[in-house]
Order: structure tokens, then C-alpha cells, then sequence
């Protein structure tokens, strides 16, 4: 299968990526600094960009089946990356027309109207979603409710 992954230079990411190359997967990776990219393999295509740049969004997932997103950000910096990447990643999924994606991240959001089923851990009061989660929720939501 032909993948995009987002967020592939984190920890989480960077499994997520070895993952997916070690099952024979074909995968197209966005990167700010390719340096912190450990990973080499002859499936694997780099793409130099960032998430906040829409056409580098795009370019990732020209051609892909699927979205793997690892997406995050460190602690102190709470800033904007993650909703407004969420949002280019949905966008441009909607415009080449790829359907599923697979989502991982510690960033809030509201599990428990995603799944329609009690979630068995309580939610923290101060938890909120943003608007690119938001979308993403409900275009998840509505590529499940079709298949």
C-alpha cells in the first residue's frame, strides 16, 4: 500500500514509519529537517516540507491510499501546528480523494463522540477540541459510516 505519514521524525512517528516499511509498504514521509530522519530505505520518498505549508501536504499524499498521522508538538509550544496541519492533511485527503487515514496523537479531543460508545476512562474538565479536530473527527466519521 502506497502511505503518507505526518509526524514521522517523532518517537511515535518514527515507529509508525519503520513499521510500515518493514511491512512492505510504500511510503511518502513529510519532514521539516531531514536530518532527524533515521530512517533510510528504497520505499522511502522524503518530502522536504512543513505541515503548515499546504502544497508540501499535498505533495505527500499525491498518489498514497492511506494517512498515517503521528503529529505533535513539545510540551511548552502550544501553538497552532497541530490543528492548522490536521486541517491541510483533511483538506487536501478531500481533494485527491484518499479515504483512509489512521490518526495518533496526545493532543484533546472528544474520543468518546468518535466511537459512540461510553469511552471506560473519564474525561479531564479542561480538555477541549480545536476546529481542525473537529473536521477530522466528523470526515473519520463519515469515511467509516461509508465503507
Amino acid at each position: 500500500m502506497k502511505l503518507a505519514v505526518f509526524g514521522g521524525t517523532g518517537r511515535t512517528g518514527r515507529c509508525l514509519l519503520e513499521q510500515a516499511l518493514a511491512s512492505g509498504h510504500e511510503v511518502r514521509a513529510l519532514v521539516r529537517n531531514q536530518a532527524k530522519l533515521a530512517v533510510r530505505h528504497d520505499r522511502l520518498s522524503v518530502i522536504l516540507g512543513d505541515i503548515l505549508d499546504r502544497a508540501s501536504v499535498d505533495e505527500t499524499i499525491a498518489g498514497a491510499e492511506a494517512v498515517l498521522c503521528a503529529l505533535g508538538t513539545p510540551l511548552l509550544n502550544r501553538g497552532t501546528a497541530i490543528s492548522v496541519g490536521t486541517q491541510n492533511i483533511v483538506d487536501a485527503m478531500k481533494h485527491q480523494g484518499v479515504r483512509r487515514i489512521i490518526v495518533m496523537t496526545a493532543r484533546p479531543t472528544r474520543i468518546r463522540e468518535i466511537i459512540e460508545v461510553p469511552f471506560p476512562y473519564p474525561r479531564h474538565p479542561g480538555l477541549h477540541e480545536t476546529p481542525a479536530f473537529g473536521e477530522l473527527r466528523a470526515h473519520v466519521r463519515q469515511l467509516v459510516m461509508q465503507e
